[in-house]
């Protein structure tokens, strides 16, 4: 097998935006007294199971173990964090090219999301918080390995999250919706895997045939092995939280009573379904015939995504809590960039990257501070207003065109 070089590209941007988000000043108030003092107190009773404190941070075991096995817990959560952001990137990666993304758009993707200050930035900034980027990495894994059928892979993937805290278990759900929804495919066109524009177009593969003996035909007996590879991760998230004993807090439905309530908020739309996504966050809409295909084929994400916001309701930080839908978004957005925009020319994954650069600027999270707040929202604001006025001036226009642009093919062509 060939090494993609992309590999080293992608390692090399999430690194960098590790550096140029710098680290949170955990000495000082306010941030001294937010969670993160939960995480190290758990990280000091490693290499044992900590207990007796707050609910849920008891729960959340396997980041504050892994780092409290160093001499220093904080460079512990510092190692684990900013590993977990790479690993993050490489398997998010590999999950764009096993969907048939090109390894141009799966690059850009991950670029894009490096680059978002409120899905991946805030995480390594404040590397305490080691069970957001660790969720994802077991998720990226897990939906990695539920794609080529590799279901030891998948159970060990699960349980890994089911241990790092409670938002890896929205894969259950998922996996039998993608189950349904392969099911459905093949028996509508004999198809077993996405169709994606990029598997032949630049360099990409389609997704390889299952190695490991559990791929099964369509139909409902092809389910036992994935539903028994669940229930290690449910036996011991159920067990966690039987046996750990805690020193109060509130659990996930006194969580859901007391924030559930913001949902009436207007505000709190825009920090769940636009600020966490910008500048790229109407970019699917200006899209809307790809992105309704690509959905289509691939439900399970569609499913994900909306998982991700239900989940959203459980806490106050609603850019955060976003977080994993980082994973179905910019999968999304890789399949428009090879239907849509790679078709064009490369310089519009340049102006797409130059935008997103500027949205990553923050006056408090980045190693190089903007000089105050204001800035972070012009620039956020302007890069979002600016680059989904450019997308409908340039590519709105040719639908109503059936050739396209003079070079392009046609999206109907996938």
């Amino acid at each position: 097998m060939t090494f993609d070089r992309r590999i080293v590209l992608v390692v090399s941007m999430a690194a960098l935006a590790v550096f140029l988000y710098g680290s949170i000043d955990y000495h000082s108030m306010p941030y001294a007294g937010m969670d993160l003092k939960y995480y190290r107190e758990s990280a000091s009773f490693s290499p044992s199971i900590a207990s007796d404190i707050p609910k849920p941070f008891c729960y959340r075991l396997l980041g504050p173990w892994l780092a409290g096995l160093f001499p220093d817990d904080v460079a512990g959560f510092r190692i684990v964090t900013w590993l977990s952001a790479l690993l993050l990137a490489i398997l998010f990666y590999r999950l764009l090219l096993s969907m048939g993304i090109s390894p141009a758009a799966g690059a850009a993707a991950v670029f894009f999301l490096v680059m978002n200050k409120h899905l991946f930035g805030i995480s390594t900034w404040n590397f305490f918080q080691v069970k957001d980027t660790l969720s994802l990495v077991f998720i990226a894994a897990a939906m990695l390995a539920m794609r080529r059928r590799r279901w030891g892979l998948f159970s060990a993937a699960l349980l890994g999250g089911a241990l790092t805290g409670e938002l890896a278990m929205i894969m259950v759900p998922v996996l039998f919706v993608f189950l349904a929804g392969r099911d459905s495919f093949r028996a509508g066109d004999g198809a077993g895997e996405d169709r994606t524009p990029a598997a032949n177009r630049d360099g990409g593969a389609p997704p390889p045939a299952p190695r490991d003996g559990f791929a099964r035909p369509a139909g409902r007996q092809g389910w036992a092995r994935p539903a028994l590879a669940c229930l290690p991760a449910i036996a011991a998230f159920a067990a966690v939280r039987l046996l750990v004993s805690s020193s109060g807090g509130i659990g996930l439905m006194e969580s859901a009573l007391r924030y559930g309530v913001k949902l009436k908020h207007p505000m709190v739309w825009y920090g769940l379904l636009v600020n966490p996504f910008i500048p790229l966050t109407f970019i699917p809409l200006i899209f809307f015939r790809e992105s309704a295909r690509f959905l289509g084929r691939n439900l399970h994400l569609a499913a994900y995504f909306l998982l991700v916001l239900a989940s959203a309701s459980f806490g106050s930080n609603n850019e955060r809590l976003m977080a994993p839908a980082a994973i179905a978004f910019y999968a999304l957005i890789a399949f428009i960039i090879d239907a849509r925009v790679l078709p064009r020319g490369k310089h519009w994954i340049a102006i797409l990257a130059a935008a997103a650069a500027l949205s990553s600027l923050h006056h408090s999270i980045a190693r190089f501070p903007l000089p105050e707040r204001s800035f972070t929202v012009a620039l956020s604001g302007g890069s979002l207003l600016a680059l989904t006025l450019i997308f409908l001036i340039f590519f709105a226009p040719l639908r109503r065109r059936p050739g396209g642009a003079p070079g392009e093919k046609s999206s109907m062509n996938y």
